[in-house]
């Protein structure tokens, strides 16, 4: 009898889940290296192994085994892993914008601030400059 080859489901669950070999080597308590021959279809895992492997990945072992159809499940880690990196990229450009805005505001408050302190000695030289002009009419 002929092995049933899982490998390339293996890949293709990993990938569109963004995990690495590592991380689900890790999870089985095996080596990464085991792990890699089982996506290369070198090694089958034991019985243990694939019900972990399929309770990881949240799959049947019908699907595992090419019996039944899991796209819809991969397209659905693919779009959710996507969403998820878009999410990260949406939170950077926030922070981004509110760090620039933020110096923005900043500089915009000492602008106001100079205009203040400047109307504050316009004012202070008019008024000693009228003053002067009332202390000579006066002195005449």
């Amino acid at each position: 009898m002929e092995k049933v080859k899982i490998g390339s489901k293996l890949k293709e669950l990993r990938s569109s889940s963004g995990i690495t070999q590592k991380v689900i080597a890790n999870h089985l308590n095996i080596r990464v290296n085991s792990y890699s021959q089982y996506e290369n279809d070198i090694r089958q895992p034991d019985y243990d192994t694939l019900r972990k492997i399929t309770e990881f990945y949240e799959v049947t072992m019908d699907y595992l085994f090419g019996f039944e159809s899991g796209d819809d499940l991969v397209e659905l880690r693919l779009m959710i892993n996507n969403l998820t990196k878009e999410y990260k990229l949406i939170q950077k450009m926030i922070s981004s914008y509110r760090e620039d805005n933020e110096a923005d505001l900043g500089t915009i408050f000492n602008n106001i601030e100079t205009f203040n302190e400047n109307k504050n000695k316009m004012m202070e030289l008019l008024l000693i400059d009228q003053f002067e002009k009332e202390k000579k009419y006066l002195l005449k």
